[in-house]
């Protein structure tokens, strides 16, 4: 928290530069103590560069003391103790400043200033206090003024008409009263046993920050509960009023939390968003369920005198079977039942169980073992499934969003084996733990202890993993080599987006609303031109264009299914670079109508190509700082992966959400290779291909693929600084002038503007799905692709992957291997990037690299991140393949979808053209809406209908399955799905697709149109 009155600290150095008038010091050791009425000044970070205060200086020796402001104490790590007393309660007070403990001078200390000390530490007031001396390292405090209310010492320190020079003969001790009973509470669990963690401390109850909080300090709350033990802890938000402690520091066998280290009482710099709880372990290993069809279900058996013993239904209702559920770790009950006996004597059972209700345990509701059980019956149970992140967790990620997935049965973590999991498993795994999505699963590989789960099917749409198709509890044939990791999605900062509707880019389309977690649409009633506005506003737009309505594919509860749709207005000329020279400078943007700058922090080389870009530039150098920015800094953790089309959809922390200062403004520097000005590519893998983008008459324009020859792109390519052009493709998906068609470049031309061509400006015949796109030839990629190599695949666009390095080849371990890796290595292929990568094995010899970590923005695989060459942890049951996308694939969607065996041309068995080879598409979870694209994609308006074809006479690979699409999408490759079902797993020795061609989907289409 932020020292609200003016505070300032005068800090010694022993490393300085400066004069005596306005210069400034590097580096040093920041020591001193707290004065007043030293001119304003605001120091950042620890005080790398400070002004020197003139009328504060004081020379020590060969020291110098400089005054400045208290704000930076908050970021100094804090902390008070007690030293040399004969118990906690009493000693030497030395306070944490920095980096070091020290010392409070006795000179003008009374009574307020040690009943502060006091509180501070958790006591009620103190005792006494003297001077003690025997201190060592700093003397961080003296001339303290406190008065009857303040908790913090550092607060007190106001009174600076004297500065003493103390030494550590002045140390103050105090003595102070006994500790209080503390008080703890959980709070908007679902049970007694878990909930946010609140204190009770000066009649007030408070929260727990998490900084710095682990399973030791949630041991000792869950005993001091009456709990034997935690089970996990967690972020839980939504606390009122103070919050009494932060960095909690217990080492496990305490008794009370106020026996744990801390900041003190009431010191923090935390918000109620980092309030902690905790989930207390209700002695599970005491109870189980029995003979059920999963784990949430069974006879109930409690454990007494080491023997299972089951319960008899006499007396037994829901509020027992509540009890039970919730101490085996589900929710609550679901239902209960009678069974027939199990018991083959009168003596082993638990009989009479008479709950009230809010028991944490089945044993402390009241029973017997009298063994007379009138029904002879044994109690059943089913219980509720947690499908919070309760009972999951991910462990050993570089942050929250990922890691090993790991479950919680039976009282013990335990990981989850990567074998048949999927996309939808990861998704149902995330959204479980509170996150969006899944963006990639991967072989995490690292675990310990149990291997839960194996063999995982999801649908995706199960609310918990445990709902998910699986063998059983434990039963595996895996080892943790296996072990399955997932990365998810955080839940979007805008609860806003668009979903393109046919030709639109992501400026223009069906409106859709984020809430309770999940994506809804929006009906036209009441929908207001204020409203786009805002909202076009908040997804980094300037204002709305156009309101629409469209006829949505999925049941509404519009009237007429008619939902909201909206054109964003682009603010086209967003970027500015600010400087003498036209080519570098700080880079600005343009936002809510007023120009702002953009921090460094992440900002690297792949962004700077795309910023250039975006103004009209080849390429960028590497970035610098630039700072002398002024006003908004708009932009903080800038990542653009280099296909969008403006810098407003790069990912970031969002419009003016930053930790950053001026002196952290990024600046980069961009080259004229080629006349650029005029060309750009857009919506590519890289720099090096994409859409290609004119500027006429203030605008930006596509180029139409009619009659487009190599001659054509090898101009646009040379135009832009690049070698020449490898190839061209029809890729779609411009928006607005369509400015050149019918081009005759000879190929000599400097550029593209220098061509003949049969149509003028603007005018043709031509849609955006005949939009033009390139891939240039660097000086880079020459020769590259022999370096790299794909083994074993179907074709020569899949296969595992080697590398070839000190004259052998060797492969590449698939340890935090992700899909823009893969891109890499595909591009570097010669292939338009990446379907997806794999574990595929099988490789011999060299492991050449291992934890292989790309920006993007690479020309070789070579050039990305790693380990460092043969550095590894790896085997080669490891080895990564990759299924690359040709530019192919990404040409006119009409010619890769047709219907076979209908009555005719509209209608027949669904078969898509991938890898040179035409197959079917798998009827599970296909329904209308994909029916649609996929009858779009022909040519047609709407599809009428859809079954399977139960036709087994097909010789051809099952292409697709569990296809997903929105119903904007321009063709069923572009739908979420499993993947292209291509891969032979060297692992499982089967195929991924588990549909056969008794599952083939059959549509039938209507309203054929016009095709140009």
């Amino acid at each position: 928290s932020r020292i609200n009155h003016l505070d300032y600290f005068l800090a010694t150095t022993d490393s300085f530069a400066g004069n005596s008038g306005s210069g400034v010091f590097v580096g040093g050791r920041l020591a001193g103590v707290l004065v007043r009425g030293a001119p304003d000044y605001v120091p950042r970070g620890s005080c790398r560069v400070v002004n020197v205060i003139k009328n504060c200086k004081t020379v020590c020796g060969e020291r110098i003391t400089y005054a400045f402001h208290g704000p930076e104490l908050d970021n100094l790590p804090r902390a008070l103790r007690l030293v040399g007393g004969t118990d906690k309660s009493n000693g030497r007070v030395e306070i944490f400043m920095g980096s070091s403990w020290g010392t409070i001078c006795g000179y003008h200390f009374n009574q307020r200033d040690a009943n502060t000390i006091c509180r501070q530490l958790g006591y009620e007031s103190a005792i006494n206090y003297n001077i003690i001396g025997g201190g060592t390292g700093r003397i961080w405090l003296e001339n303290l003024e406190c008065s009857e209310t303040d908790t913090v010492i550092e607060n007190c320190a106001r009174n600076t008409s004297i500065i003493h020079q103390c030494t550590h003969a002045d140390d103050i001790a105090v003595s102070c009263t006994s500790r209080p009973d503390i008080r703890i509470r959980l709070v908007g669990g679902t049970d007694p046993s878990n909930g946010r963690v609140e204190v009770l401390y000066h009649q007030s109850w408070g929260t727990i920050c998490d900084d710095r909080f682990d399973l030791n300090d949630a041991n000792v709350i869950c005993r001091s509960l009456g709990f034997p033990s935690s089970r996990f802890f967690y972020n839980a938000i939504g606390g009122q009023g103070p919050i009494h402690l932060d960095e909690l520091n217990c080492n496990g066998s305490e008794s009370s939390i106020a026996e744990c280290g801390s900041n003190g009482w009431s010191v923090n710099d935390c918000v109620h968003s980092q309030d902690i709880g905790v989930v207390c372990n209700t002695a599970i290993e005491t109870i189980r369920l029995v003979g059920g069809i999963d784990a949430t279900s069974g006879r109930v058996e409690v454990l007494r005198d080491n023997e299972w013993q089951s319960v008899c239904t006499d007396g037994f209702g829901l509020k027992e079977a509540n009890v039970v559920c919730r101490q085996v770790g589900f929710l609550a009950a679901e239902s209960y039942s009678q069974t027939n006996s199990t018991t083959t004597t009168t003596n082993n059972r638990v009989t009479n169980v008479n709950c009230v209700g809010n028991e944490t345990m089945i044993q402390n509701c009241h029973h017997s073992f009298s063994g007379n059980c009138s029904t002879n019956r044994d109690v059943n149970v089913v219980c509720q499934v947690d499908t919070t992140r309760g009972t999951l967790r991910l462990a050993g990620g570089r942050n929250q969003l990922e890691g090993r997935v790991e479950v919680y049965f039976r009282g013990e973590w335990g990981s989850v084996c990567d074998d048949y999991f999927s996309i939808r498993s990861a998704n149902v795994v995330c959204r479980q733990l509170g996150y969006y999505e899944a963006i990639t699963y991967y072989t995490e590989g690292t675990g310990t202890g149990n291997i839960w789960l194996d063999d995982v099917v999801c649908t995706g749409d199960e609310a918990s993993i445990q709902l998910c198709s699986f063998p059983g509890w434990g039963v595996h044939n895996c080892v943790h080599k296996e072990d399955v990791g997932v990365v998810c999605r955080e839940l979007p900062q805008v609860p806003f987006r668009l979903i393109p509707v046919e030709g639109s880019d992501t400026s223009r389309g069906i409106l859709e609303i984020f809430n309770n977690n999940n994506w809804g649409v929006v009906c036209p009633s009441n929908f207001t031109e204020d409203t786009a506005t805002s909202i076009c506003n908040q997804l980094g737009f300037n204002g709305h264009n156009s309101i629409f309505s469209v006829e949505s594919l999925r049941s509404t509860n519009c009237s007429g299914n008619s939902v909201v749709g909206i054109g964003c207005n682009i603010i086209s000329e967003n970027l500015r670079l600010v400087g003498t020279d036209p080519t570098r400078g700080r880079l600005e943007v343009f936002h809510e109508g007023v120009w702002g700058t953009i921090c460094d922090d992440q900002f690297t080389i792949a962004e700077a190509n795309f910023v250039c870009s975006q103004l009209g530039f080849s390429r960028g150098y590497q970035p610098y700082i630039a700072g002398g920015g002024t006003g908004r800094i708009w932009l903080d953790d800038v990542h653009c992966a280099g296909n969008e089309s403006n810098i407003q959809f790069c990912s970031s922390r969002g419009w003016g959400v930053h930790d950053c200062d001026h002196d952290e403004d990024v600046g980069v520097v961009c080259t004229r290779s080629g006349n650029s000005k005029t060309i750009r590519l857009i919506g590519g893998s890289g720099s090096w291909n994409g859409r290609v983008e004119v500027f006429h008459k203030n605008s930006w324009g596509t180029i139409c693929g009619n009659q487009f020859t190599i001659n054509d792109a090898t101009v646009v390519c040379r135009q832009l600084g690049f070698l020449s052009a490898s190839s061209f493709y029809m890729i779609g998906g411009g928006s607005r002038t369509i400015w050149l068609s019918n081009l005759r470049c000879n190929g000599n031309e400097s550029s593209i503007e220098d061509c003949q061509s049969t149509n003028d400006w603007g005018v043709n015949e031509c849609t955006h799905s005949q939009d033009i796109g390139v891939v240039c030839v660097t000086s880079e990629y020459i020769g590259s692709s022999e370096t790299v190599r794909l083994v074993g695949g179907a074709d020569s666009s899949s296969g595992r992957v080697e590398v070839f390095h000190n004259q052998e080849w060797g492969t590449i371990c698939d340890d935090h291997f992700e899909d823009i890796d893969a891109d890499v290595v595909c591009r570097q292929r010669g292939f338009y990037g990446a379907f997806r990568s794999y574990r595929v094995g099988g490789g011999l010899g060299n492991i050449w690299l291992d934890e292989v970590l790309c920006t993007g923005n690479e020309i070789t695989i070579e050039q990305c991140g790693s380990n460092g060459w043969g550095i590894h942890d790896c085997v080669h049951v490891e080895d990564i393949g990759v299924d690359c996308i040709s530019f192919q694939d990404t040409s006119s969607p009409h010619e890769t979808i047709r219907l076979v065996g209908g009555e005719d041309s509209s209608s027949g068995r669904v078969e898509i053209f991938h890898n040179s080879q035409w197959g079917t598409v798998c009827a599970f979870n296909f329904d209308i809406v994909d029916a649609t694209v996929a009858c779009r994609q022909l040519g047609f308006t709407i599809a009428s209908g859809f079954y399977v074809t139960n036709d087994t006479n097909v010789d051809q690979i099952i292409w697709l399955s569990n296809l997903k699409c929105v119903g904007t999408e321009l063709s069923l490759q572009s739908c979420r799905s499993d993947g292209w079902s291509d891969r032979f797993s060297f692992i499982s020795g089967k195929s991924e697709n588990i549909c056969t061609h008794s599952d083939d989907v059959f549509i039938t289409c209507e309203n054929p149109k016009e095709k140009n």
